[in-house]
């Protein structure tokens, strides 16, 4: 089974190859996958091994990895939606608008 970031094969049962999905959410043309990343020892990356007191966000916009996981579900959504606008940049500024 190989590791992988392609949102069908991972549907289908292929490894995310970045961690340990935990949960896929479906937001109109956003897909994220919640998951735990791998362990981290010096300059190595243990694959197999997930981080479970740890949780990130993996982005796709129109089925497509977008190369980008974030620390919050709220800032994925927020990453998706200025990524599928031309202002993956402003993702940041988005967000600290919709808290206040």
């Amino acid at each position: 089974m190989k590791r992988t970031t392609n949102l069908g094969e991972l549907r289908t049962g292929d490894l995310f190859k970045w961690g340990e999905i935990i949960e896929f959410y479906h937001i109109a043309e956003y897909n994220i996958a919640s998951y735990h990343p791998w362990k981290v020892e010096g300059a190595g990356v243990l694959v197999g091994e997930p981080e479970k007191d740890i949780i990130l966000y993996h982005c796709w916009v129109d089925s497509k990895n977008v190369g980008r996981s974030c620390d919050s579900l709220d800032g994925a959504i927020a990453f998706c939606i200025a990524y599928k606008h031309g202002e993956p940049a402003s993702a940041e500024y988005f967000i600290k608008m919709l808290a206040n």
